[in-house]
């Protein structure tokens, strides 16, 4: 059991929870609140192992041909599709395994007092919290978008796009030693991945954020100024500054509110993502009767 899980998601620190008491942030103000949802909404399954069997594109349609020349086009549908089931349950599982290992590093951090730290990595949060929710919907929209099962019975029906973006989230990489040797595992950019989903975003709480956060990752005015306090000098534009070791200078608070806030967006967010992934694989069985064969 995590650190945070065996804390009941009660790990904030007393005056950390008293800064966003008075924040006027609602989504840091709930961060509690959010946590203890996120928590509570894992399947006690997530503390076991997955085991996935990966069949290679060149075995998937093998499977597929040998049973499209036997004439049981159903049979190959129930193939393919149960291999997109596997690949999605899989990519659900390496994902939330890695936005709690981040999440739970983001709390400690925060908890410690290491203001910048935290930062970088609830970024990071941010960032898997997006792909899940763009992709998740990627899933189930495009699933969606077949005909009824009634139309499909007798016909071959495949998901090409899906497949590649399957190999994507999972094997994909921006290292150019791998993609030289295997072009399609280049990984999608996440900038343009971020422009489609802000444009899904009415409240404009996506891209601020991000700049916010990425500020903070770099050698910047605000992480500079979480180790200087300022003193004013009267009827001068000139101050004081002391350089302080530990993170409470200026912007202290100010980066408390944002990177809490973020958590709490971002673990929203994940269990949003959580039930488009739960929808896309209903939506397969519902196109599909993946449980009414044994198939080999």
């Amino acid at each position: 059991m995590s650190e945070i899980e065996s804390a009941n998601t009660s790990l904030l620190d007393k005056e950390l929870m008293r800064t966003l008491a008075e924040s006027t942030d609602g989504f840091a103000r709930e961060l509690e609140k959010n946590l203890a949802n996120f928590y509570a909404s894992q399947p006690s399954s997530i503390r076991q192992q997955l085991q996935w069997r990966f069949v290679g594109a060149d075995d998937l349609y093998l499977q597929v041909e040998t049973l499209v020349k036997a004439g049981d086009i159903d049979g190959s549908n129930i193939i393919y599709w149960r291999d997109i089931e596997s690949s999605i349950l899989a990519i659900r599982r390496i994902y939330i395994n890695r936005s709690i290992a981040l999440l739970e590093s983001s709390l400690i951090l925060l908890n410690r007092g290491d203001l910048l730290s935290s930062a970088v990595v609830t970024r990071s949060f941010f960032e898997l919290a997006l792909w899940m929710l763009h992709h998740s919907a990627t899933f189930k929209n495009s699933i969606d978008a077949l005909p009824p099962a009634s139309d499909l019975k007798g016909r071959l029906v495949g998901a090409s796009e899906l497949q590649m973006l399957i190999v994507k989230l999972i094997w994909g990489t921006r290292l150019k030693d791998r993609t030289k040797k295997h072009s399609q595992l280049e990984q999608l950019k996440l900038i343009k991945e971020l422009d489609k989903i802000k444009k899904r975003d009415p409240t404009n709480y996506i891209e601020p954020m991000y700049e916010y956060l990425s500020e903070l990752c770099h050698p910047n005015v605000l992480g500079n100024f979480l180790f200087v306090e300022v003193t004013a000098l009267k009827n001068s534009d000139s101050a004081d500054l002391t350089i302080v070791n530990s993170q409470v200078g200026v912007e202290a608070t100010a980066v408390i509110e944002k990177v809490c806030s973020c958590i709490s967006w971002s673990t929203k967010a994940i269990m949003n993502a959580e039930v488009q992934f739960e929808e896309a694989i209903a939506l397969i069985h519902d196109r599909f009767p993946l449980n009414s064969r044994i198939i080999q």
